[in-house]
């Protein structure tokens, strides 16, 4: 791997002679006619170094070496002063497959992920494998199912449809989450059935469910949920549902959250305007990003995306956090906004965190891709 490293820079010296020549007339064979302008030969010189730099990041994919890749683009980044998306994308995918083979590593299953949606088959196959067989009920068998559901991967979200029926399973909450991901709509009737469970948190998901996927039918299911609740938590759930699903019947109670001093509670109102389609909920978003709380900011900011440049700022400001679980959270909420900050998320390809690495590495990959609408499943 150090060949491959040391072969770099030779060349693009060799290549700066000969244009230095060319340009001076004294190259031979009379190819050139005049002296080669000065850009014609930076940008001849700076071809050169960029296809230098692919090889060395492909050398580096074969064997794994991120930071082989990550070197050779910095010192590439160094002589150019301006961040390649395609390059960053293809460093993106060795720092990928240097994390997906570590099983012990909390990236592991994200990785694989990650490398699947960019047409890896080797790591479609290990998301099967881990999925499937006598893995299927395991910890690492949802997790895989989780990876191919979002990837949109129908039998997954089957076997987690099925899941939730499990007794077994105390909270659903993260399987409804991840339905929700994947736009998993005819998961709805499974989902239902959670608004009779013993868990106030299963009960919860449900809500958060239905309103995220858009269930108008189930609107008289959330109405009697709502008069039998006897959990305060589980109310202002089942309110903002309701109102999501365009029922009219909890907008006393989605007035009182919208006058609350707490900003979570604000929150709520956001997301069921969000969920409705509303026109006033970007200006309450807004006004969420000024609040005390960390979580309700970042949410709000994630609501408005990577167009709003407030949202942009406040995901920038917790991407770059020295808070290890901010960083992560702002790596992920960079994926998922499909921001293009490459400054940013070229800095996170070298985290400490393989889950800060892993988010940014998927931001980078779709980058580098055109966005294509996902169908509900």
């Amino acid at each position: 791997m150090a060949i491959g490293r040391r072969r770099v820079w030779p060349v693009v010296l060799a290549t700066a002679c000969l244009l230095t020549a060319a340009a001076s007339g004294d190259a031979g064979g009379g190819s050139l006619q005049g002296p080669l302008p000065p850009q014609a030969a930076v940008s001849a010189l700076q071809r050169q170094m960029r296809a230098d730099v692919e090889m060395a990041i492909r050398l580096a994919l074969q064997s794994g070496d991120a930071k082989s890749a990550l070197d050779s683009y910095d010192r590439y980044f160094a002589s150019v002063r301006a961040h390649d998306p395609v390059l960053l994308a293809s460093v993106a995918r060795v720092v990928l497959t240097a994390i997906a083979p570590d099983r012990a590593s909390p990236a592991h299953v994200l990785a694989l992920e990650r490398l699947a949606g960019a047409g890896d088959a080797r790591a479609r196959s290990s998301l099967g494998e881990m999925a499937g067989g006598s893995n299927t009920l395991m910890l690492q068998g949802v997790e895989a199912d989780s990876a191919l559901a979002r990837l949109g991967d129908l039998p997954a979200v089957d076997r987690l449809i099925r899941r939730l029926a499990d007794d077994t399973i105390r909270d659903k909450g993260g399987i409804v989450d991840v339905l929700i991901a994947a736009q998993a709509r005819r998961a709805a009737f499974a989902i239902v059935a959670l608004l009779g469970d013993e868990n106030p948190f299963n009960r919860m998901a449900a809500a958060r469910g239905l309103a995220s996927l858009g269930s108008p039918e189930h609107v008289p299911q959330l109405r009697d949920a709502l008069e039998r609740e006897t959990e305060g938590p589980v109310k202002p759930m089942l309110a903002v549902a309701l109102k999501s699903l365009g029922s009219a019947v909890a907008d006393a109670r989605i007035a009182q959250f919208g006058a609350s001093p707490v900003s979570d509670v604000r929150l709520l109102v956001v997301e069921a305007y969000y969920n409705a389609r509303l026109p006033q909920w970007p200006g309450l978003a807004r006004q969420l990003l000024r609040t005390g709380s960390e979580g309700t900011r970042l949410r709000a900011a994630e609501l408005l995306g990577d167009s709003d440049e407030g949202a942009r700022r406040e995901i920038g400001k917790a991407a770059t956090s020295a808070n290890l679980p901010t960083r992560e959270i702002g790596a992920k909420l960079l994926e998922s906004t499909g921001s293009r900050d490459l400054a940013v998320l070229a800095t996170l390809l070298r985290d400490t965190s393989p889950v800060a690495r892993t988010y940014a590495a998927g931001a980078l990959l779709a980058a580098a891709r055109p966005a294509t609408p996902r169908p509900r499943l």
